[in-house]
Parts: C-alpha cells; sequence; structure tokens
C-alpha cells in the first residue's frame, strides 16, 4: 500500500508539473484547465457516481447512454508489456486516445504480489493538450512477465473541453471516468456454488472535496475489501475499512488523510460473473450527510485458482455525499483485488 500511496503522489505532482513545462507559452497547461472550474468537476464526479458501470470492459463514467443511469462510454485498452494504449469511446462518437509511448508523463515500475500470475505491475500517467482539449489519465498495469497478453489495467481519466488561451480560460466540458480492462474479465466466470472468498488489494482514483466553500480535487489511494458469498450470490465490500483514504491534492500538491469509508452493498452476480447496483453509501465519522448516494459494479475473473475460486474481482464505483450546509465530498475509483486466504 505504500508503494502505491507513493507512486501515485508521485503520478499527481508528475501532471502538474511535467504540464506546466508547455514549450508553446500561448497554449494553457493541463494544470490551468483542470484548475479553471472545480465546480464543473465536482457536477461531472456527481454524474459518475450516479451512473452504473457499463460491462464490456467495466467502464463508469459521467456520460450516460441510451439506458438512462448507465454508462454510455466504452473504455479499451492494449498493452503487449512495454506500452498501454488506452482509448474512452464517447457517447457523441469520438474518442480519447492516450498511449505510453506518445502521451506518458511519468512510468513507474513496482514491485507487486497481488495476483499469482501478474507478477508485474506499472503506474503510468498520461496527458495530452490539444484543439482546445486535454486529456489526461492516472493508469496502472499488471502482467504476466511470461506473457504480456495476459494483463489486467486500471485507473481513471479526466476530459477537459475549454475556450481560450493563457490570457483567460473558459471550462465548456468535463468529463471523468474509471474503467478496468483485460483477458480474464471477457466472457463468463466459473462460479463454485456455495462458500465464501475474500478479495483485497489497493485502489485508486479521483475525488473533489468541498469544505467551507474551498473546493479541491486530487487523487486518493485506499484498501478494498470485498467478500463473494457464492450461497447468496452476492458480492459486497468497503474502501477505507481498513487504514486511511489518502488524498493527494492537484491544487497545492497536499498529501491528507480521509477517514471516509465506502460502504459497497451486496450485488447480486449474475451468471456472467458481472455485478452492479446503487447501494453505496460513503460514511465519515462526525459528519451527517443530507444527501447520500452511489453506484458500484464489476466482475469475478474468468481465471480460477487452485481452490477454484475467481483468482479476482475488478470493478469501479463513485460515491457523492453533501450536508445541510453544502460540504461535501466524491470518489470516483477503480479496483482489482485478489483473492486473500481464508
Amino acid at each position: 500500500m505504500e508503494k502505491l500511496k507513493l507512486a501515485m503522489v508521485a503520478a499527481c505532482a508528475t501532471l502538474v508539473a511535467a504540464c506546466s513545462q508547455d514549450p508553446d507559452p500561448t497554449v494553457p497547461t493541463v494544470d490551468s484547465v483542470q484548475g479553471a472550474d472545480p465546480d464543473g468537476a465536482q457536477v461531472a464526479a456527481n454524474m459518475v457516481a450516479d451512473n452504473l458501470p457499463y460491462f464490456g470492459s467495466i467502464t463508469q463514467s459521467s456520460n450516460a447512454g441510451s439506458v438512462p443511469g448507465v454508462t454510455g462510454d466504452r473504455a479499451s485498452t492494449a498493452f503487449d508489456g512495454q506500452n498501454l494504449d488506452l482509448t474512452i469511446e464517447r457517447t457523441d462518437g469520438s474518442s480519447i486516445q492516450l498511449n505510453t509511448a506518445d502521451n506518458a508523463l511519468q512510468s513507474i515500475p513496482e514491485t507487486y504480489t497481488g495476483v499469482p500470475g501478474l507478477d508485474q505491475r506499472r503506474d503510468i500517467v498520461m496527458a495530452r493538450i490539444s484543439d482546445n482539449a486535454v486529456s489526461s489519465a492516472v493508469t496502472y498495469v499488471n502482467w504476466n512477465d511470461s506473457d504480456p497478453l495476459d494483463y489486467l489495467a486500471a485507473g481513471y481519466w479526466l476530459h477537459y473541453d475549454f475556450e481560450g488561451d493563457v490570457s483567460g480560460i473558459t471550462v465548456i466540458g468535463t468529463e471523468i471516468g474509471a474503467f478496468v480492462d483485460g483477458p480474464e474479465l471477457d466472457g463468463s466466470a466459473s462460479l463454485p456454488v456455495d462458500r465464501t472468498a475474500s478479495y483485497r488489494d489497493s485502489t485508486q482514483g479521483f475525488y473533489v472535496q468541498n469544505r467551507n466553500a474551498e473546493a479541491d480535487i486530487g487523487g486518493f489511494t485506499a484498501v478494498i475489501e470485498l467478500t463473494a458469498d457464492f450461497g447468496s450470490n452476492t458480492v459486497s465490500g468497503c474502501v477505507g475499512c481498513t487504514g486511511f483514504i489518502e488524498l493527494s491534492s492537484f491544487v497545492d500538491d497536499s498529501i491528507s488523510e480521509s477517514d471516509s469509508m465506502l460502504r459497497l452493498g451486496p450485488a447480486l452476480i449474475e451468471s456472467s460473473g458481472g455485478f452492479r447496483n446503487h447501494k453505496v453509501t460513503l460514511v465519515t465519522p462526525g459528519m451527517t450527510y443530507t444527501e447520500n448516494s452511489g453506484s458500484w459494479g464489476g466482475k469475478l475473473s474468468n481465471v480460477p485458482d487452485a481452490a477454484g475460486d475467481p483468482r479476482l474481482v475488478a470493478g469501479t464505483y463513485g460515491a457523492k455525499a453533501a450536508t445541510a450546509g453544502g460540504d461535501g465530498i466524491t470518489f470516483v475509483g477503480a479496483f482489482y483485488a485478489g483473492k486473500r486466504e481464508q
């Protein structure tokens, strides 16, 4: 967890610092665009929390599709052991494309032991600014060193459409999303008839916080714990119930701890191994929320472990809560968690 935290902090700092060194003085920097409309980021993050994830890859974003309340964007990836390509097919027919070869700001190798067989890991930050649009993503990919096509990639992206230049910026559109993609999420999982399985790992994502009329945006890391009950065919869990949620601000590069917890209510597992629902509750000790909602979902792996259980579970989530006075926080995240010994 500590290594992921440090990698995430470095990634957030790089996303701001590296993009501030734009060679064209007339082009706004990524961080100046990101900071121009925190209210828009709040609205977009709240929309993610409203939308159930889409299955194919697992995608949860601020753009709903033809079915109200269900994400319309489609995230997909390709990985060859070196380069990660991320494509977001948007609801308007256009796409957002980022890749390690052309858009990487930072690529950090990590030592990873969370899922047997996926023994390599890399945390990658990508960003691109052009045509009055900024696209950025904080991602991580795990793979089998003997077979790089056996991989999982996850993370979140931010996209801004804007008008103006360095003399003045007006953000006219903000989109946020989270995703998980990889071959073992395709097809159907083989599910045990009964018993339970526990899953735990690190998760990361994007947050927007408003306290005392001051807005803050940034990235976060936390521990996610899940329980799959194959007898009742449900999966449930919690983000932040073990340890704190670590917040890394894009605004002032500060690092802080949040004692908020995201409780992920029991979701029915479909025959394919997929699950999703709106049973998400954000709990913060000492805070009374008058608005509290969210959605989450994911899929059990089609690769079994030695016991015959899915070796991991992957997915996305969004949670939002606000007090009567207007203070509130929204989390958008992605995860894949390996099975733990009982």
